[in-house]
């Protein structure tokens, strides 16, 4: 079943074709489409939509499109205040997002999933039988909502009431209703900010710095807090990058300054120290990332394309002092870069990264036994696993690497140690084991909890 949804917005392209792609994937039943209103029609638009202004639009657009099912987006009040209106013989609907912002803390998108499935439930049902409608509300799709903000309970329970569900048994079929429900779930995703980058990305592949960001994002339902994660995950990504490039750099040419020991390091900081090391690296015709130096300009590229950087630097430190819906268009208009940018970057973050228990030399099979965990995917509890690495290395080094972090090429041949900008030590603050990432000469962070501490004492460096 096809609906054409009709856009007479000046600005809700992007938001509602996003939507609309997560509702086709949510469920198989229905298939909505997108088309956007003539600029004529949204010039000619008056300062309040009335029914039947908006029903005329609409009748013009099914008959060019032929199909049944349609439904306006306005921004623009809609008579009598409602928040949306159908015609049930027409099959058509307006649904409007005027002042959404004003009345609720919700985001726009769990509003528009669930205003267009009431909708088309009422376009299937036929006709419009108010003695369903629930007044007060009891969180049912068929909530009346005479008090406007009463919707936040019909969105975030995605609930439809025993009563309702055997009236809409008698007009439309299970599979039709069993969509509807998975509709109504993705729109209390929304409202919970469920969906994000992490669900276009495959965290467990990805070294455990940056996925333990991914799953933070995840799972946090505060837009506040989710703002934030999301500048972290993109600072933390850039900061892990730079990290790995320059400890070979370092090891290449040891007068190379890392970007900590220049000072206390900006994002931006981090940023030119990708790209420097990346091309200092690519210079000197090392091998070790000869694979990802592709990779890594078109991240860097990306990353200049963007103003995430001066977003960090702007709303650091009092982004809590933003309304609410202010974080939401940040956030929905900054995470598809973020998710671009770990793309791109993620087999050079899916690089296996082993952290130390002991190594020995194995003389019996003339290869070296390393007892280390895999820091890789979002699962704090690293397992220590046995390891043979050729003796081919030609580094002794690797027997003194305890609670280091080492990353190895491709065939094992040669490695790189990460210490001391990411180390696994007791967090001074908690006395807890953690991965700690340098954040400024010897000040670290807890990446776990986000502690922020000072090592001073390498040596005393133990779990």
């Amino acid at each position: 079943m096809k609906i054409i949804i009709i856009d007479f917005t000046s600005n809700s392209k992007k938001t509602l074709n996003g939507v609309m792609e997560k509702m086709n994937d949510a469920q198989s039943e229905f298939k909505f489409e997108y088309q956007k209103g003539r600029s004529e029609d949204r010039q000619n638009l008056k300062e309040l939509m009335e029914w039947n202004q908006g029903f005329k639009l609409l009748k013009q657009y099914k008959s060019d499109l032929d199909n049944d099912n349609a439904i306006g987006i306005f921004n623009l009040p809609l008579e009598n205040n409602w928040f949306s209106a159908t015609n049930h013989e027409k099959k058509s609907s307006l649904i409007t997002t005027y002042d959404w912002e004003i009345i609720s803390h919700l985001n726009l998108e769990s509003f528009l999933v669930t205003e267009i499935t009431e909708n088309l439930l009422e376009q299937m049902v036929f006709h419009k039988d108010y003695r369903f409608a629930h007044d007060p509300p009891i969180g049912c799709i068929h909530d009346m909502c005479s008090w406007k903000t009463d919707i936040n309970l019909k969105i975030l329970t995605a609930y439809i009431c025993p009563r309702c569900v055997e009236m809409l048994k008698s007009h439309i079929s299970g599979e039709k209703l069993d969509a509807t429900f998975k509709l109504l779930e993705l729109a209390r995703n929304y409202a919970f900010n469920k969906i994000s980058v992490a669900d276009e990305l495959n965290e467990q592949e990805i070294i455990f710095p940056v996925s333990i960001y991914i799953r933070k994002l995840k799972h946090e339902p505060d837009i506040r807090e989710k703002f934030s994660l999301l500048l972290d995950l993109f600072d933390v990504s850039v900061r892990v990058s730079t990290i790995i490039l320059s400890s070979r750099l370092k090891e290449i040419i040891p007068d190379y300054l890392n970007v900590t020991e220049r000072g206390n390091p900006s994002l931006g900081d981090w940023v030119s120290g990708l790209n420097e090391a990346k091309v200092q690296l690519e210079s000197t015709q090392d091998s070790f990332f000869s694979n990802y130096y592709s990779s890594l300009k078109e991240a860097h590229s990306l990353i200049c394309r963007t103003e995430l950087v001066k977003l960090r630097n702007d709303t650091k430190g009092h982004a809590y002092t933003l309304p609410p819906f202010q974080l939401q268009k940040y956030f929905q208009e900054y995470y598809p870069t973020v998710t671009e940018l770990i793309k791109v970057l993620r087999k050079f973050l899916s690089q296996k990264l082993l952290m130390v228990d002991r190594c020995t030399f194995d003389r019996g099979i003339d290869s070296f036994k390393l007892i280390a965990s895999e820091v890789n995917g979002d699962n704090p509890v690293f397992v220590k696993k046995e390891y043979r690495i050729k003796k081919s290395i030609p580094r002794q080094e690797i027997l003194n690497s305890k609670n280091e972090m080492l990353i190895f090429n491709s065939d094992k041949t040669d490695f790189i140690s990460l210490f001391p900008y990411l180390i696994y030590t007791i967090c001074p603050t908690c006395g807890q084991p953690r991965n700690l990432i340098i954040d400024s000469e010897k000040k670290y962070l807890d990446l776990l909890v986000g502690h922020r501490v000072t090592i001073t004492d390498f040596n005393s460096i133990e779990c």
